[in-house]
């Protein structure tokens, strides 16, 4: 009776939104949205883009990789130039393109009233706060110092702001222009990069505590790792940002996990148990577009579950926003190119300050 009323609400938000929320629209340049047993196939070797390797290659990195992230491989076996590529598409994607953009406050209800931080947007919770929302930046935050990059104490704790009044007053402090500047260097957005794909890493390896697995019958395991080697595979448009990115954008998914809404989450184990497996010998292309069909599904899913649990909430003023943010996994590699979506969006602001 639930899963039926569920549909129906779909149906029914399909009808009052309108398809064209879902069309392919693509976010343009320079917007700022907030918001296993598998290989990837080769690519072209001079393609900077491309991944080799998937889940639980890390094990076997060598030194010189854990103090630049890089160097010789990283997750899912990509490489120091593939890497910076994938950061720099994700500063343009979250950040907007700009230094500036690399710290940003979201103070839009009672659950975001907290700071985003980075090429990725992660999140940093005041201390004391009560969002229902994973404050990633903290464990980040240490991986970056494991990566040899240079961390200062307060950055592991709570974030130093705890309102939009504060975060506004203290913009250009020396605190925080020290801040960007230091996350907008070359091997910074490399190592955020690198922080998010071992994120992904850990969610589809089976033997990991942060596995997204858990709780799964055999037949649905089976299904979400068979999605994701599919989307891993595609070298054009890119599989592995897209799966990427995604865990960033909503989160794995867990069963149980705190981001649920009329407890149902919307991560990336949604989207791949939604997401309708094309028939084999599919082509790229058709299998990243029913990834992002799956993951459309999933977050109108969101909109609606929310609305049950909370009928004052609004989440559907940001479906446009989410769609144009899904719809630029289809862009193919030449138009990430063409639009210099892979390639460092601004010169990093002078560092005078000492904080």
């Amino acid at each position: 009776m639930k899963t039926t009323r569920l549909f129906i609400l779909l149906a029914i938000a399909f009808s009052m939104i309108g398809w064209s929320h879902l069309s392919a629209q693509t976010m343009p340049p320079g917007a700022s949205t907030r918001l296993p047993d598998r290989t990837v196939k080769t690519g072209n070797p001079g393609d900077s883009r491309l991944p080799f390797r998937t889940a639980g290659g890390t094990d076997n990195q060598d030194q010189s990789t854990v103090q630049d992230p890089g160097d010789s491989e990283g997750p899912f076996g990509l490489t120091k130039a593939q890497l910076l590529s994938l950061g720099y598409r994700m500063w343009n994607n979250y950040a907007g393109g700009t230094v500036d953009g690399l710290t940003k406050w979201d103070g839009s209800d009672a659950d975001h009233q907290f700071m985003y931080l980075g090429i990725a947007q992660n999140i940093w919770l005041p201390d004391g706060s009560s969002s229902i929302f994973q404050a990633d930046w903290p464990t980040v935050a240490q991986r970056l110092e494991e990566l040899g990059c240079k961390i200062k104490p307060w950055m592991l704790k709570g974030c130093p702001w705890s309102s939009q009044e504060e975060f506004n007053a203290d913009f250009n402090s020396k605190k925080m222009t020290w801040l960007r500047t230091h996350l907008s260097k070359e091997k910074f957005v490399r190592a955020q990069a690198f922080c998010i794909a071992e994120r992904l890493e850990r969610a589809m390896d089976p033997s990991s505590p942060d596995t997204l697995l858990t709780g799964l019958t055999a037949d649905q395991s089976a299904l979400v790792q068979k999605n994701f080697g599919l989307v891993a595979h595609c070298s054009d448009p890119l599989g592995i940002y897209a799966l990427i990115d995604y865990v960033n954008f909503k989160g794995e998914g867990r069963i149980g996990g705190a981001e649920e809404f009329n407890g149902q989450s919307w991560g990336l184990l949604q989207v791949l148990l939604n997401m309708q497996t094309p028939a084999d010998g599919a082509s790229d292309m058709d299998i990243m577009t029913a990834f992002v069909q799956g993951a459309k599904f999933t977050l109108c899913q969101r909109v609606i579950n929310h609305k049950i649990q909370d009928p004052t909430n609004n989440d559907v003023q940001y479906l446009d926003t989410w769609v144009a943010h899904l719809n630029d996994y289809l862009l193919t590699n030449a138009e990430v190119t063409a639009r210099g979506l892979d390639q460092a969006p601004a010169a990093p602001a002078v560092d005078t300050s000492s904080n």
